[in-house]
């Protein structure tokens, strides 16, 4: 009966091990794309608007979540000005 009983905790641990390194490698590759959107919209900014763009670059490196940075990326191209840029970004955020 003890044998059983350390068994399943040693089995629930196990799962409750795995299960914490899935999520965590999820989390991971996440924040990976995010991060890669931010760069790709930042290096836009910076050939399009040149030193004038760092705010919005600033803005853009606080945005975690990748439906927002999707929202840019598909509008952010079609940006005209500064202004437009912006009203981009602030669109996507709100």
């Amino acid at each position: 009966m003890i044998e059983k009983a350390k068994r399943d905790e040693v089995s629930a641990l196990a799962g409750a091990r795995a299960e914490g390194k899935a999520e965590g490698k999820a989390e991971g590759r996440a924040e990976g794309k995010a991060e890669g959107r931010q760069e790709a919209i930042c290096m836009y900014l910076r050939a399009r608007f040149g030193d004038a763009s760092q705010g919005l670059q600033q803005q853009i490196g606080e945005i975690s979540k990748l439906e927002a940075l999707d929202k840019i990326i598909n509008k952010i191209y079609t940006a005209n000005s500064l202004e437009e840029a912006r009203a981009v970004i602030d669109g996507a955020t709100k």
